[in-house]
Order: C-alpha cells, then structure tokens, then sequence
C-alpha cells in the first residue's frame, strides 16, 4: 500500500518538474514581453505572482529530490 501511495505521490508532484518549470518559464516571458508593450491586466499581475511562486515551490521540490 505505501509503494503504490508513493507511485501516485510521485506521478502527481515529482514527475517532470523540468518540463513544468520550463512551460512556466515560457508564460512568464510572454507576460514580462507584454508588459513591455504595454500594461499589465489586474489577472496578468495576478497569473505573474502566481507563477512566479509555481516556479520557486518546484525548483524546491526539484532540489529536495536532488538532495535526496
């Protein structure tokens, strides 16, 4: 029961942490190239903190694997 619970674990938070890191990295640079251009809506300044919080909590989990 604990291995299958670990699978799951595994497959839903650990599994391909670079990839989501890197699609979130694509959309931050979308939303740093549009506020160059021009303002940022009220939800893009949301969806950016956001991000960039996503991309801090997953570099963790990435380093924590790593360590581990």
């Amino acid at each position: 029961m604990m291995k299958e619970a670990l699978k799951e674990w595994h497959s839903v938070h650990a599994k391909n942490i670079h990839g989501k890191i890197d699609v979130l990295k694509n959309r931050l640079s979308e939303l740093d190239e549009a506020g160059e251009e021009g303002g940022l809506s009220e939800g893009d300044i949301v969806e950016l903190s956001d991000i960039t919080h996503e991309i801090h909590s997953l570099s963790c989990v990435s380093a924590s694997i790593s360590w581990q």
